[in-house]
């Protein structure tokens, strides 16, 4: 895609003419002989017409005026790129984002660090989540469909988790077909599921959340699948934070919902296995275990290793006897935890226990995980 400017460059300056003259004077503004002045895109709108409507005399006045002042015009219009963003906003979103991308990996880095200072990495807790949703309108508000989280940490893998389908109403007039593609895609509730059984009140919804995540000072990073580096991964993420602060907020907790943090998981994977190379490699200078060369290479092995998983664990009821197990909430946040495990857990340090750490229904993986620590 071309982004490159449509008009002219920032602060170039022009001579004045008789219709600048005209259009400066016409919004209310004096030009004065031997200053430079400027000339904004909207008065050019709000103007323009009015010339067209003047006498040749008149515009013979305002040009003769022009010609004698010894005037420039430094423009100040605003530079946009072919989608009709302005470029300095996106410069100033780029560099937000790239802020707040750092800010974050250092967090994650620095609090995995802080664990191992304390000797308690093995037993500190992650936690995994994962949603879906129905719809999410142009206005950006988003109907969910499924949610579930999962906690994990080395010495007991997956140990604890919660999931629920939630009841997301009545949906938007004219929705039914974009809704019916996304399930297909994703979760494979029929539309009518809409409105079946669920958990239909958000107060009760966070009620619940409160009491799995209890006890707790503050609300836990959570991380979950989508990648800020890679462009098609960058909506997975953004709509698990949607959903999520579409919950606190219809509770009425803003606050929270600013605050919620829902990070990559494939960073949580590339600073975690890292660490652990690190600090065996301090044990034992002959151990051949590599480290992560990147996030984006955390993540294919990531994505490779989960996507395997969610096959072969327990999911709920309904995705269960509808055999989609890849869609389902439940499932995926146990393969979150298996994934972490594979490449995190040391065999050597904690029994890896099946259920817990790698899925206990596929033998075959079980057998392959545990010669991997042997």
């Amino acid at each position: 895609m071309n982004n490159q400017p449509r008009i002219q460059k920032k602060n170039k300056k022009t001579k004045l003419s008789g219709f600048t003259l005209f259009i400066i004077e016409y919004n209310g503004r004096r030009v004065n002989d031997g200053e430079d002045t400027f000339m904004k895109r909207y008065e050019i709108t709000k103007a323009a017409p009015k010339w067209k409507e003047l006498s040749e005399t008149r515009r013979q006045h305002y040009k003769d005026r022009a010609n004698r002042l010894n005037v420039k015009i430094v423009n100040t219009y605003d530079r946009y790129n072919s989608i009709g963003e302005k470029l300095d906003e996106v410069e100033i979103r780029k560099r937000q984002e790239e802020e707040a991308k750092k800010n974050r990996r250092c967090e994650i880095e620095q609090m995995l660090k802080n664990a191992a200072d304390l000797a308690e990495l093995d037993n500190t807790v992650f936690y995994f989540l994962s949603t879906s949703k129905y719809f999410d309108e142009p206005n950006g508000k988003i109907f969910p469909a499924e949610f579930a989280i999962a906690k994990f940490s080395l010495s007991q893998g997956v140990f604890d988790t919660i999931s629920f389908k939630i009841n997301a109403g009545k949906l938007p007039v004219g929705s039914a077909l974009e809704v019916e593609e996304i399930s297909k895609k994703t979760h494979n509730y029929n539309i009518e599921d809409c409105n079946d059984p669920g958990e239909k009140d958000y107060f009760e919804i966070m009620i619940k959340i409160i009491n799995f995540l209890h006890p707790f000072d503050e609300i836990p990073i959570f991380f979950t699948e989508g990648n800020d580096d890679i462009f098609v991964e960058k909506s997975i993420l953004a709509e698990t934070q949607k959903i999520m602060k579409r919950i606190f907020e219809e509770v009425l907790e803003f606050d929270a919902a600013r605050k919620l943090k829902i990070y990559s998981i494939d960073e949580l994977l590339f600073y975690l296995k890292n660490l652990n190379v690190e600090i065996e490699k301090e044990i034992n200078p002959e151990c051949q275990d590599e480290p992560f060369i990147s996030i984006v290479d955390a993540n294919a092995n990531f994505r490779k290793v989960s996507n395997e998983y969610s096959f072969n664990t327990k999911g709920c009821e309904f995705h269960e006897k509808v055999d989609a197990l890849q869609n389902c909430c439940l499932a995926k946040v146990r393969g979150y935890g298996y994934t972490i495990a594979k490449w995190c857990a040391i065999n050597e340090k904690y029994e890896l226990k099946p259920g817990k750490h790698f899925p206990e229904s596929d033998r075959i993986v079980n057998d392959t995980l545990l010669k991997i620590y042997k």
